[in-house]
């Protein structure tokens, strides 16, 4: 009885070691990936009110608050205009520039 104990220990310190594996591995990834956004946010440059990144604007909303690099979409242009407008995926907002991105 007492052996079928011990063996019923060992097969849940065997379960709880893989779930902590698992779980390591997981934060790891969540690590990898939070050091590789910020090692692309030292790149960016705030200008006209955006982040720029290899002459592409990015969201500050995005950036600042979420730590997300979200690539604005755009140019959409204005007719009369001398800025083109951009916009934000996700939150929709709209931002005038006059810069345009290198082709």
């Amino acid at each position: 009885a007492r052996l079928l104990q011990l063996q019923g220990l060992i097969l849940s310190a065997q379960a709880a070691l893989g779930e902590a594996q698992s779980e390591i591995s997981e934060l790891r990834r969540q690590l990898d990936d939070r050091n590789r956004i910020e090692e692309f946010g030292k790149a960016f440059l705030f200008e006209e009110g955006v982040y720029w990144h290899r002459e592409y604007p990015y969201c500050p909303n995005c950036w600042d608050g979420d730590r997300k690099p979200m690539r604005l979409d755009g140019p959409f242009y204005t007719a009369g205009s001398s800025k083109n407008y951009w916009i934000c995926p996700t939150h929709k907002s709209k931002y005038f520039l006059a810069k345009e991105p290198t082709k």
